[in-house]
């Protein structure tokens, strides 16, 4: 009878300590568990081992991405206001053809004078083709209106608004109305399987070696979580979505030059600074 009163005590306590943890990181456990068993069973020798190993680590980011689609928000995976490349219909047809054929990217957004006063978001080459003819472009603009979604908006959620804009740009906005980003199918796809940077991009998070990695501090917290194979980098209600946003908030603000931080076993360190933005990270962490 003892022993098994002090069995019912132990499996009371482990599911109060369960339900205090987030469904996703049940889920995401649970399912890492299934996946580690099945790709231990399969493998009959080193090499396939090896080979089953890495397939699975791959799955094992890509399952974790997708169980954050439903908690994260659009802002977490938008391009920033700040990076967004767009075209002032008010410039004259020399200078948007070379705005345009400075960057390599597909869809512009065609604003008035402002990126918070867009008409459009059109193609490129639609876009160049119509230059000189004044009627046919503002046919293209009213052709294409644009989309806006709600900066706080689940990813899970958006989903279908980026359906249905067939592959167009879907601008990203405050309670104000202010464009803060903009989004794609292909910003989804990233949150899921990693970053796919355009030819004029560099890569947010770089592996150095086993245990260090260099960051920019716009790397996103959640594409941070997924490759350190953690769970609970990312608190619940955190108020930032990028690395710098984190350690700003752990150090209150004062951050300079060399500064350093530890958090949940992870060494950070500031190693570039832009006046007040934190530019780049040396990230360090012996899995435990």
């Amino acid at each position: 009878i003892a022993i098994e009163a002090f069995n019912q005590f132990g499996q009371r306590n482990v599911a109060k300590h369960e339900s205090k943890i987030p469904l996703r990181h049940r889920t995401a456990d649970s399912i890492l568990k299934l996946m580690g068993g099945k790709m231990e069973a399969v493998t009959d020798s080193a090499q396939h081992s090896e080979a089953q190993e890495a397939f699975a680590d791959e799955e094992r980011y890509m399952i974790g991405g997708v169980l954050t689609l439903a908690e994260r928000s659009v802002a977490s995976i938008m391009t920033p206001r700040s990076q967004i490349s767009w075209v002032d219909i008010d410039d004259t047809p020399e200078q948007i053809r070379e705005q345009v054929l400075s960057v390599p990217h597909s869809l512009f957004p065609v604003c008035r004078g402002s990126l918070d006063k867009v008409l459009s978001v059109v193609r490129a080459k639609e876009l160049l083709d119509v230059l000189e003819d004044t009627e046919q472009l503002k046919a293209l603009i009213k052709r294409h209106r644009p989309i806006y979604i709600f900066e706080k908006m689940k990813v899970i959620d958006a989903i279908n608004t980026l359906r249905t804009s067939k592959g167009s740009l879907v601008l990203v906005s405050d309670e104000f109305g202010n464009v803060q980003g903009l989004i794609s199918p292909l910003d989804v796809f990233e949150a899921i399987a990693g970053e796919f940077p355009d030819a004029d991009e560099q890569l947010d998070l770089v592996k150095i070696n086993d245990h260090t990695w260099k960051a920019s501090g716009m790397l996103d917290v959640y594409q941070l979580e997924l490759e350190l194979g953690m769970m609970d980098l990312v608190e619940e209600e955190a108020g930032y979505i990028s690395l710098a946003g984190l350690i700003l908030d752990k150090t209150h603000g004062k951050v300079s030059l060399g500064a350093q931080l530890e958090y949940h076993g992870i060494h950070f360190e500031v190693t570039e600074l832009e006046e007040n933005r934190i530019k780049s990270v040396l990230i360090t962490y012996r899995e435990r």
